[in-house]
């Protein structure tokens, strides 16, 4: 076997670098007069990532596994943030940063000649540093829940995942979703899913807890 024997594939890069001048913003995107060409919002931010692999029962099944680690620098814009819109009048840019953890896995194997994922999982946690950032983009908290979610094909026809947020701060499930994906023929499919949502979700502490089941037939 050849768990613990790394590809060269580890990466480290600029995920993400901007700078954005007042002059090429369009008008919805900034309230009033910018008083200058040289105001700017600026986005940055880098990841590292690697991969390392293992072979089980012969050869028929190869694990892979992606840790990865990444930084997202959103620096103060030099208008009011008030005045310089990202989506809409609610987001705006602002400073921020945090880091995000990653961690997926895969199990493959050769099917009808081709190489498939059967069973993907994956975890993904944000942590913002800062007390006062955690509290304008996090409700106060650090760590953001814990977001899961796993993917299994048993067959070329079928799909069943599970995705959840696992709160961090009481280990409890705050949204958890359970679904399939049958494919009937060359056209259409059955979708099923359950959704759960925690009643004392810390966003909406008074709302009941919900159960909801999705049945379709799509094409």
């Amino acid at each position: 076997q050849q768990y613990g024997q790394w590809v060269p594939d580890a990466d480290l890069s600029a995920s993400s670098l901007a700078m954005r001048h007042s002059g090429q913003f369009d008008p919805s995107q900034v309230r009033g007069d910018t008083g200058s060409d040289l105001n700017h919002a600026f986005l940055w931010g880098a990841d590292l990532s690697s991969r390392f692999y293992g072979l089980l029962d012969g050869g028929i099944w190869r694990h892979i596994l992606e840790p990865s680690i990444g930084f997202v620098g959103g620096e103060k814009p030099t208008l009011d943030p008030d005045r310089l819109y990202y989506v809409d009048e609610l987001d705006t840019y602002d400073e921020q940063h945090y880091f995000t953890f990653s961690l997926n896995n895969k199990f493959q194997t050769r099917r009808n000649g081709g190489v498939v994922d059967v069973l993907d999982l994956g975890m993904q946690l944000r942590w913002y540093p800062r007390e006062e950032e955690a509290g304008n983009y996090n409700y106060g908290r650090n760590r953001t829940e814990i977001d899961l979610n796993a993917t299994w094909r048993p067959t070329d026809r079928l799909r069943l995942w599970a995705s959840g947020l696992l709160d961090t701060y009481d280990n409890e499930f705050n949204r958890l979703y359970l679904g399939g994906d049958w494919r009937l023929g060359d056209i259409f499919r059955v979708y099923v899913q359950q959704a759960y949502y925690r009643g004392h979700y810390f966003r909406t502490p008074t709302a009941d807890t919900i159960n909801q089941t999705t049945f379709a037939i799509r094409t």
